[in-house]
């Protein structure tokens, strides 16, 4: 359920980037190579879409292990929560 959580929080950070050369969140979420990395990732999505899928979910893995390991859960379920929230919001 975390796992699926964090893939969704990185979705949505991932579409703030399309939309911003970079997101003004980004910093406090992930370091800068981080989001570089994530940057890299989204160039791969109209070219290479199967490549760009699985890059994306094992940024999500190695993220959720990250927060894990901090003991930060807390957080990230109640960042997550947010960005459920803002779809649903979106969608009506």
């Amino acid at each position: 359920m975390r796992t699926l959580l964090m893939f969704i929080a990185l979705s949505v950070l991932v579409m703030s980037l399309q939309a911003e050369a970079r997101n003004p969140q980004c910093p406090a979420l992930l370091t800068d190579g981080e989001c570089d990395q994530l940057e890299a990732i989204m160039m791969l999505r109209e070219k290479q879409p199967e490549e760009y899928g699985r890059q994306l979910f094992d940024f999500a893995r190695l993220m959720t292990e990250r927060h894990q390991a901090c003991r930060c859960d807390d957080w990230l379920i109640k960042w997550a929560d947010s960005v459920h929230d803002g779809f649903r919001l979106q969608g009506k």
